[in-house]
C-alpha cells in the first residue's frame, strides 16, 4: 500500500508553507517537498517540478520557482531524482550518478522514475487543498530527462507542460548507456495533455 508520511512540522516563511514529505511507494521512499499559499480558499492548482541534473528538490532555483507559485496561489511539489537528495548519503558529481545509471539500466532508472512521479501525482491529488483536475509538469535539463517520459505516460492527468534544455545529442563525456535518444523517440509522440476548457479558471 502506497502512503504519504510528512516529515517534521510545516514551515511557514513569507506566506507560504513548506511541508517535507516521503511517500512510501511499496520498498521504494520518494523523498518530496510540497509547497502551499499559507491561505487558501479553494482547490489549488498544481505543479511536478523536476530539478537539474546535480540539483535536488530544494535547490534554490526549485525553491525560488516554488515560492513564486505558491505566492500566485499554486501549490507546487518536487521529487528527489535518482542518485540526488534525501535518495543517496553523499554528494555525487555528474560522471558518477551517469555511471551508476548506465549500471543499471537507462530504462530501468527511468521507468521508476515515472513510477515516482505518478505516486506523487497520485498521492498530492488526493490532498483537500489541490485541484486534481488542474495538474501541470515543469522540467529543464534531468527534469526533462525523466520528464518527457512520465508526461507521455501522465497523458490527460496533466493539463499542460513544459520541458527543456535536453536534446537528442547528448555530450560525449556521458556514457552512451545513458543516451535518451532512443527513449525520447519512443515516448515524444505519445505525449499528450487535456487543456482546460475553462478559460475563466
Amino acid at each position: 500500500m502506497d502512503v504519504l508520511q510528512w516529515i517534521g512540522e510545516p514551515v511557514i516563511e513569507r506566506g507560504v508553507v513548506e511541508r517535507r514529505f516521503q511517500l512510501v511507494l511499496g520498498v521504494d521512499v520518494v523523498p518530496g517537498v510540497l509547497w502551499l499559499p499559507a491561505r487558501s480558499e479553494r482547490p489549488l492548482p498544481l505543479v511536478l517540478m523536476g530539478h537539474g541534473g546535480s540539483g535536488h528538490k530544494r535547490a534554490d532555483r526549485q525553491q525560488r520557482l516554488a515560492r513564486w507559485f505558491a505566492g500566485s496561489r499554486i501549490a507546487a511539489v518536487a521529487i528527489d531524482g535518482p542518485y540526488h537528495g534525501d535518495r543517496t548519503t553523499e554528494p555525487v558529481d555528474s560522471r558518477q550518478y551517469q555511471d551508476r545509471m548506465a549500471a543499471i539500466g537507462v530504462d530501468t532508472v527511468t521507468d521508476s522514475m515515472i513510477a515516482d512521479w505518478c505516486g506523487t501525482l497520485d498521492a498530492i491529488s488526493q490532498l483537500e487543498v489541490i485541484d486534481a483536475g488542474c495538474v501541470a509538469y515543469l522540467g529543464f535539463s534531468m527534469g526533462t530527462r525523466f520528464g518527457l517520459p512520465f508526461v507521455a505516460e501522465a497523458g490527460p492527468r496533466l493539463r499542460c507542460a513544459v520541458l527543456g534544455k535536453y536534446g537528442m545529442r547528448q555530450p560525449p563525456a556521458m556514457p552512451d548507456e545513458v543516451n535518451m535518444a532512443p527513449r525520447f523517440s519512443r515516448d515524444a509522440p505519445r505525449v499528450s495533455v487535456s487543456p482546460l476548457q475553462n478559460s475563466a479558471r
